[in-house]
């Protein structure tokens, strides 16, 4: 039988089975027997497990959660948001650095998938005027292409 147990500096633990009187006295003082934790989302406050919901996530967790898209999916989105993908050309074109600027041209013509926070993908976006929410909005819609 599952037992659970509760210190207020240590927080919760959990034995596969009734610990022994002498295991129990060697738990820090004031800790307490406690019901089995219903969840990872709880927290025992004034003797009993509340629900705490975890907090939402951040843009950048959002963003690494969106899945690629195709090489297809993003052109189509950058025609259907009205950028001309002459304008990638000229943003790849315009890159100081003569290395990075044959990386961006092999990433653009070469790539079959993109990644949202690929950079790559994230220099291109305020190069080729989009906000970084209009771009989220772009690739929302790209990969429903």
């Amino acid at each position: 039988m599952e037992t659970g147990f509760f210190h207020p500096d240590r927080g919760y633990w959990q034995t596969v089975s009734q610990p022994s009187a002498a295991i129990r006295m060697s738990y820090p003082a004031g800790t307490v027997e406690v019901p089995i934790k219903p969840g990872a989302n709880y927290e025992w406050i004034d003797g009993t497990w509340i629900y705490t919901p975890p907090p939402p996530p951040t843009l950048k967790e959002l963003r690494e959660a969106m899945p690629p898209v195709t090489a297809r999916q993003f052109r189509l989105g950058l025609i259907n948001a009205s950028r001309a993908l002459e304008a990638v050309d000229a943003a790849i074109a315009a890159i100081s650095d003569e290395t990075e600027r044959a990386r961006a041209l092999v990433e653009w013509e070469y790539a079959t998938q993109f990644s949202r926070l690929a950079p790559f993908v994230v220099s291109l976006a305020p190069s080729i005027g989009f906000t970084e929410d209009e771009f989220d909005t772009l690739w929302q819609e790209a990969m429903k292409l």
